[in-house]
C-alpha cells in the first residue's frame, strides 16, 4: 500500500500548481480572471488503482503569477488518505516564439496511513491559437521533476498533457501523465471574478 500511495504522491507532481496530477491550465495565464475554482477527478491506470477527488482555489497575483492551493482526498485499493497543497506558476515571455511557456512548483502533503512530502518543479508549454473545428479548444504539454519523501524517497520525471474548452462560466480541461502508469482526468474552472 506505501507503494501506491507514493506512486499517486510522485503521480501529483505532473501539476503546475498543487495537488493533483492534470494540469489543465495553459502556460499563459493573463486570461484566468482574480480568482477561480476548480473540481476534478483523476484515475491512474494499469498496475495501480488510485482514484483522486479534489479541488483548487487559484489566485491570479499578476498577469504573469498564478498561486493555487490543493485540497483532495486520495483513495487507493483500501486505503485513504488527504492531500494538501501549495503551487506557483510564473509565466516566462519569449522563451518561444509560437507558445506560451511557464514554469512551475509545488509542495504537496499527503497524510494517511503514512505521511508523504512531495516537491515537484517543471514547464509547461500552450498553444496561442485555438485549435478545432469551432477554434476554442487550446492545448498544453508539460514536463516535470519531483521528489517524494517519507520513510524513504523517489525521484521520477514525467510529462503529459491535455486540453482545455473554454465557456463563459470557466474551463473545462482534461489530460493524460505518464509517469510509471497513466493518469488520467477531467474537471472544470469556475471564474469567481
Amino acid at each position: 500500500m506505501r507503494y501506491l500511495l507514493t506512486l499517486y504522491c510522485v503521480l501529483l507532481s505532473t501539476s503546475a500548481f498543487a495537488g493533483l496530477a492534470i494540469n489543465g491550465k495553459l502556460a499563459d495565464v493573463a486570461h484566468l480572471p482574480a480568482q477561480s475554482i476548480e473540481g476534478k477527478i483523476e484515475f491512474v491506470t494499469g498496475d495501480s488503482d488510485l482514484t483522486t477527488y479534489g479541488g483548487a482555489f487559484n489566485l491570479k497575483y499578476s498577469d504573469n503569477l498564478l498561486l493555487t492551493g490543493t485540497l483532495a482526498a486520495v483513495s487507493a485499493d483500501s486505503d485513504d488518505g488527504t492531500l494538501f497543497g501549495i503551487g506557483a506558476q510564473y509565466v516566462v515571455d519569449g522563451v518561444l516564439s509560437t507558445m506560451d511557456f511557464a514554469t512551475f512548483g509545488s509542495y504537496e502533503r499527503l497524510s494517511g496511513d503514512s505521511d508523504i512530502n512531495l516537491l515537484t518543479i517543471g514547464a509547461v508549454a500552450s498553444s496561442r491559437e485555438p485549435i478545432g473545428a469551432n477554434k476554442n479548444i487550446f492545448w498544453y504539454g508539460n514536463i516535470f521533476i519531483s521528489r517524494a519523501s517519507g520513510d524513504g524517497s523517489e525521484t521520477d520525471l514525467g510529462f503529459g498533457g491535455g486540453l482545455v474548452i473554454p465557456s463563459a462560466a470557466g474551463e473545462l480541461f482534461g489530460g493524460i501523465d505518464i509517469i510509471d502508469d497513466p493518469v488520467l482526468g477531467f474537471g472544470f474552472r469556475y471564474f469567481l471574478k
